[in-house]
C-alpha cells in the first residue's frame, strides 16, 4: 500500500471511530470504555505506533526499560517496588510527567471490584489510608471530568506511578514526556505485573495488550527462561497476536546468572515439544530475544 492508499484507509477508520464513539456515547458505555476509543482514535491519526510492555513482578521490565529508553534510571526499579500504574512514554519536550485521576465513578468502581479480592481490598484500604496521612483529600481529587495533575521533570514518578506512592491509588494513567531517541518513534505502554494479586491492575495490563500494535512480554532467565504462569499467560492473552508484533524478552540473562543461555534456550525447546500449541506460540526463535536490563542499563551509564 502506498502512502496515499494509507492515508485513504486512516481517514475511512477514523470516520468509523466517530461513529462507535458516538453510538457509545448514545447507549451510555462506560468511560473507560469511551476513553480507550478515543485513544486508539487518536493513535490512528497521530500515526502513534503502541508497544506494550508486560511480564510478572520483579522480571526486570523497569531495569529493561530504563536501559532501552532514558540509559539512566528514571522509572521506579527497586526490588520492593512494582509498577502500579499504567505509565504511557511518548517522545517530547520539556519533560513532564502528567497524571490522570480517576472520576468519581471510575474510583467507586473500584471499590467495588476490590471487595472480590481480600489481598486487593487491603491493599485499596492501605492506600487510601496512606494517601489521607499525606494530607490528600479524596474529594478534591476525585471529580467529573477527571483531574490531571502535572509536574515538570521525571522525578516524581513514584508518587504517581509505583505501589505506596501517595497519589497513586488515585491515578488512572501516567503520561511520561522525554526528549529521547526512541520514544519519538514509538509510543511505549509499562503495564503493572501479570501475576499482581490486585484484579483491578490485572485487567489494566489485559486491556492495554488488546489496545497496543505490538506486545513485549519480559520473563526471567532465573525460571529458566519460562515458567508455567508465563506460558499460560501467552497462550491466554498472547496467542491472538500476530507473531511477528509480539516478543519474548528474557531477561537477567548476564555472567552472574546460574542459568546461561543454553539451558534458557534447551529449556525453551522442552516446552516446545511438551504441547503442539505452545510449539506454535513459541515457533519463532527471532521473536525470543535474550537480555540483561542490568547489564545494559550499566554500559548506558558508564558510556
Amino acid at each position: 500500500m502506498d502512502l496515499k492508499g494509507y492515508q485513504k484507509r486512516r481517514d475511512m477508520l477514523c470516520n468509523w471511530y466517530d461513529r462507535v464513539i458516538e453510538q457509545a456515547g448514545l447507549l451510555q458505555a462506560d468511560a473507560a470504555a469511551l476513553r480507550a476509543l478515543r485513544e486508539s482514535q487518536s493513535n490512528l491519526r497521530m500515526g502513534r505506533f503502541v508497544v506494550a510492555v508486560c511480564g510478572e513482578t520483579n522480571v526486570g521490565k523497569s531495569t529493561l526499560l530504563n536501559a532501552l529508553l532514558f540509559g539512566e534510571e528514571v522509572l521506579p526499579a527497586d526490588v520492593t517496588t512494582a509498577t502500579a500504574n499504567i505509565t504511557i512514554m511518548e517522545g517530547g519536550s520539556p519533560e513532564r510527567l502528567i497524571a490522570t485521576l480517576y472520576a468519581q465513578d471510575e474510583f467507586q468502581q473500584i471499590i467495588e471490584s476490590s471487595k472480590r479480592s481480600d489481598s486487593a481490598r487491603k491493599e485499596l484500604n492501605n492506600a487510601r489510608s496512606k494517601a489521607r496521612a499525606a494530607g490528600l483529600r479524596e474529594r478534591d481529587l476525585l471529580r467529573t471530568p477527571p483531574r490531571t495533575e502535572s509536574v515538570d521533570g521525571l522525578r516524581d514518578i513514584v508518587r504517581f506511578a509505583a505501589v505506596g506512592g501517595a497519589w497513586s491509588v488515585y491515578v488512572n494513567v501516567v503520561n511520561l514526556v522525554a526528549d529521547r531517541p526512541w520514544l519519538h518513534e514509538v509510543t511505549v505502554a509499562d503495564t503493572p505485573g501479570v501475576n499482581d494479586p490486585n484484579p483491578i491492575r490485572t485487567e489494566k495490563t489485559r486491556e492495554w495488550i488488546r489496545r497496543a500494535d505490538a506486545v513485549v512480554y519480559v520473563t526471567d532467565a532465573g525460571q529458566a527462561g519460562m515458567n508455567d504462569a508465563d506460558v499460560k499467560f501467552l497462550d491466554r492473552e498472547l496467542a491472538h497476536i500476530r507473531p511477528e508484533r509480539r516478543i519474548i524478552a528474557v531477561n537477567k540473562c548476564d555472567g552472574s546468572n546460574p542459568s546461561n543461555p543454553e539451558a534458557v534456550w534447551r529449556h525453551i525447546n522442552e516446552i516446545r515439544q511438551s504441547d503442539a500449541r505452545w510449539a506454535a506460540l513459541l515457533r519463532d526463535d527471532d521473536a525470543i530475544v535474550l537480555v540483561s536490563g542490568l547489564g545494559g542499563l550499566i554500559a548506558a551509564m558508564q558510556a
